[in-house]
């Protein structure tokens, strides 16, 4: 029998976050996102893909174990970091999940975010329950970090890039009030 109550129509709005920076002194230099949570919201995503690319004298910010990635809702910290960073075999152990074999000569090595020809896991994370109701009037703050070593990097010679694509989903109700 069908259910009385009918699923009830949404919309999904995206808001560009953070982009790719070179991994140094100056990667943290980013300036917080304050946004009110939309009417009628149903729920609230980050989602982000990021990876490490380059070589400095630490080897990052492709192979160098220590990176961890943050995005902070509202003071609630989320992390990100990639284990097989820096590990001798840390690619092959993806062959399974995609990852190409004998790919040039160093597809082997654990990275910072990819193996070669496998596809970036995204980064999804619910903050729907860290969000201020729409109702309330209070700005949200969003703001993300990378740390070397639970440090801000600051490499003395080529310094790697960290590719960084994020997002905010909002998922809406179409049937929410306008009314404040």
């Amino acid at each position: 029998a069908p259910s009385a109550r009918q699923e009830e129509p949404t919309s999904h709005l995206l808001v560009p976050l953070f982009g790719s920076r070179t991994f140094d002194q100056h990667y943290n230099d980013r300036m917080p996102r304050r946004f009110q949570s939309p009417q009628g919201l149903v729920s609230a995503k980050i989602r982000a893909l990021i990876t490490g690319h380059g070589s400095d004298e630490n080897q990052c910010a492709e192979f160098c174990p220590g990176i961890a990635n943050y995005f902070f809702i509202n003071g609630k910290q989320f992390e990100l970091e990639f284990p097989r960073a820096g590990t001798q075999l840390g690619c092959t152990f993806a062959v399974s999940n995609g990852s190409l074999p004998n790919e040039h000569g160093t597809w082997f090595y654990g990275r910072n975010g990819w193996c070669d020809g496998q596809a970036v896991e995204p980064w999804v994370i619910d903050i729907t329950d860290h969000l201020a109701p729409s109702d309330w009037g209070y700005l949200n703050v969003l703001e993300f970090a990378g740390l070397y070593n639970g440090k801000t990097p600051n490499p003395t010679s080529n310094p790697g890039q960290m590719l960084v694509s994020s997002h905010l989903i909002f998922e809406v109700s179409l049937n929410a009030s306008s009314a404040p």
